[in-house]
C-alpha cells in the first residue's frame, strides 16, 4: 500500500506559491483580457505552479496555525502580483492616454471602439496605439519577463517574508508619474504638428474672415494627424523597446521593496 505524507507547511507553501503565480499571471498584458477563457488562465497558473514548486526551498518554512497570519500572507502575495503587473500596465495606460489626447485634437473624441485589452469603449487612436505597443511587447518576448519574474521572485522574496514600508508606495507613485511622462513623449510629435496647424488656421481665419474655417480645419487635422502618426511609428517602436526593456529592473526593485532589502 502506497502512502503519501504531506506536511501542513508544504500545503500552505503550495497555496502561497499558487496565489503568487496567479496574481502575477492574471496581471500580464494579453492574459488579463476578457477574451482569454478562465479555464485557460487557471490551467496556465496550475502548470506554472507545478513546474516551479519543486525548485523552491521550503525547508525553512514554518506552518501557520493561526488564521490571521495566513490571511495576511495571502493578501501580501496578491498585492505583490498587482504591483508587478503595474510595472507594465501603467506603461500601456500612458500609451492609451496619448492616443486619447491625439484623437481629441484630431476631432475623434466622439468616435469610440471596443478596446480588446480592457473590453471597454475607448478612443480609436487610443486602441490603435495600445494594440501596436502590445504587439511590440509580444515581439520582444515581454511576456517571458513575467515568467522569469515568477521564478526569480521566490529567490529574492520567499513566501511569508514581506515587509511593506513607505518606500514601496513612493516607488509606485514614481511609476504613476512615469506614465504621464510616457504619454507626453508618445503624443508629442502629433500634438506639436496639430498645434502648429491650429495656429496656422487661426491666422487664415483672421486673414480671410469669410472662409468657413471649421469646415476646412477638420479634414486638414485628420490628414496631418494620420500623416504624423505614420511618420512617428518607427520612433515609437524604438522608444517602446527602450521603455519595455526596463521592466525587469522595475520588477526586481519591487521585490526588494517588499522584502525591505
Amino acid at each position: 500500500m502506497i502512502t503519501f505524507s504531506i506536511s501542513l507547511a508544504n500545503i500552505q507553501a503550495l497555496l502561497l506559491v499558487f496565489i503568487r503565480v496567479g496574481a502575477i499571471i492574471l496581471n500580464i498584458p494579453v492574459i488579463n483580457t476578457r477574451n482569454i477563457p478562465p479555464i485557460f488562465k487557471i490551467g496556465l497558473i496550475l502548470t506554472v505552479t507545478i513546474i516551479i514548486f519543486p525548485s523552491i526551498n521550503t525547508e525553512d518554512y514554518q506552518a501557520r496555525i493561526d488564521l490571521i497570519p495566513l490571511v495576511i500572507g495571502i493578501l501580501g502575495e496578491i498585492l505583490l502580483g498587482i504591483c508587478v503587473g503595474l510595472c507594465v500596465n501603467l506603461i500601456f495606460a500612458g500609451v492609451q492616454m496619448a492616443g486619447q489626447l491625439i484623437g481629441y485634437q484630431m476631432g475623434f473624441a466622439i468616435a469610440n471602439v471596443i478596446d480588446p485589452q480592457t473590453g471597454m469603449q475607448s478612443a480609436f487612436f487610443a486602441t490603435l496605439l495600445n494594440v501596436y505597443c502590445l504587439m511590440i511587447f509580444l515581439i520582444m518576448d515581454g511576456h517571458h519577463y513575467f515568467i522569469q519574474a515568477i521564478s526569480e521572485s521566490f529567490i529574492i522574496l520567499p513566501v511569508f517574508n514581506m515587509h511593506i514600508n513607505s518606500s514601496l508606495f513612493e516607488y509606485i507613485i514614481r511609476l504613476v508619474g512615469n506614465m504621464f511622462v510616457i504619454s507626453v513623449k508618445v503624443c508629442a510629435p502629433v500634438m506639436a504638428s496639430l498645434l502648429v496647424t491650429s495656429v496656422s488656421l487661426g491666422l487664415v481665419a483672421r486673414t480671410i474672415p469669410r472662409m468657413n474655417i471649421f469646415l476646412v480645419a477638420i479634414p486638414i487635422k485628420i490628414v496631418l494627424g494620420m500623416f504624423f502618426i505614420i511618420l512617428s511609428l518607427p520612433f515609437l517602436t524604438s522608444f517602446m523597446n527602450n521603455v519595455l526593456s526596463g521592466i525587469g529592473k522595475s520588477i526586481v526593485q519591487i521585490y526588494r521593496l517588499f522584502g525591505n532589502l
